[in-house]
């Protein structure tokens, strides 16, 4: 994200933006408290399958916040990998097939298990 100028700089950098590690002169941390209390949960819960839901209006600042989540104790336990979907699909016109091989494709894109899920996927 560039700092606007003017105001059609601004109204660019307003649509459809999220901020990550790179902005982070841009982020105002108002969920800090909520963040700190979910990285907690994720790092000292003994749960090994959990799923955590988060869930609100749009454009209240979840995924930029989500994307402020990882820090050094976070990556030292887990693999974290961010995943919007939004750049993997077009919603108008998508099914539940797209979305979970999509999703599946996402996931491990850049691992080692990338040419398994290419060899599983044309086997079938």
């Amino acid at each position: 994200m560039i700092k606007a100028k003017n105001i059609n700089e601004l109204a660019n950098n307003l649509l459809d933006q999220f901020l990550d590690q790179d902005d982070r002169e841009f982020y105002v941390p108002i969920y800090d408290e909520i963040l700190q209390e979910l990285r907690d949960t994720i790092i000292n819960d003994q749960v090994e399958a959990q799923t955590f839901f988060v869930a609100g209006q749009s454009g209240t600042g979840k995924t930029t916040a989500l994307n402020f989540l990882e820090d050094d104790e976070l990556k030292k336990q887990f693999y974290v990998k961010y995943i919007n979907m939004r750049n993997f699909f077009d919603d108008v016109d998508a099914d539940i097939l797209d979305l979970l091989l999509t999703f599946a494709f996402a996931l491990v894109q850049d691992t080692h298990l990338q040419d398994r899920y290419y060899k599983e996927l044309m086997a079938s």
